[in-house]
């Protein structure tokens, strides 16, 4: 017997039956998981649009900054040469914690040269206007003009911080190949305000 021939209080009871083997928890889960997948259809395309919006703002975004990076930046404006002559001087100074070596240093380079030095005045002072160190080394100096000429030249070389703050020279006779001299070193120094001669010496030997 086909559908069409059954009657319809009929079709209605099987239509009863067969909801109730189903269960109405199923046929509700059916419906939600359609009316879901229907939303989410008819949503997917505003969806999309915002995700390509986002993905053309972080492109402009990322396109700013490369072009940022590839502009040279500015350069600092010099400093004036009074400050810059200051910093150069600052930037010379020798190391207190050292100035027994640089002593040594003086002290060889007049052998080497062959020179005499009887005695030698030291004095440490500290320049508090400055913030920086003086050792002074006055000390009467003999040998020949040229060797005195020749001390003079490479200390100041070895020790760039040093000054030649007076040289007087003078000879015994005339044609005397051995002159005197009295030469007041200057060595311009960084380092504690509170340092004192003897002090040991934080991480060795420079």
């Amino acid at each position: 017997m086909s559908l069409l021939a059954t009657p319809a209080p009929t079709l209605l009871l099987r239509a009863r039956l067969a909801l109730g083997r189903a269960g109405w928890t199923s046929l509700l889960a059916g419906v939600l998981f359609i009316a879901g997948a229907a939303a989410f259809l008819i949503g997917l395309p505003a969806l999309q649009a915002r995700v390509d919006a986002r993905q053309a703002d972080l492109a402009q975004v990322t396109a700013r900054v490369a072009r940022a990076g590839r502009q040279p930046q500015p350069a600092a404006a010099p400093l004036p040469p009074a400050q810059r002559n200051l910093q150069a001087f600052y930037d010379a100074l020798g190391d207190v914690r050292y100035v027994d070596q640089d002593v040594a240093v003086i002290l060889d380079e007049a052998d080497r040269q062959g020179l005499t030095i009887a005695q030698a005045d030291y004095k440490l002072g500290y320049e508090k206007n400055g913030l920086y160190h003086v050792y002074t080394m006055q000390m009467p100096v003999t040998g020949s003009y040229a060797a005195i000429r020749a001390f003079c030249r490479q200390v100041l070389l070895s020790l760039p911080y040093a000054a030649l703050e007076e040289v007087s020279v003078k000879r015994a006779a005339i044609g005397d190949a051995t002159v005197e001299a009295r030469l007041r070193l200057a060595l311009y120094l960084d380092g504690p305000a509170d340092y004192a001669p003897g002090k040991p010496v934080d991480g060795g030997a420079r």
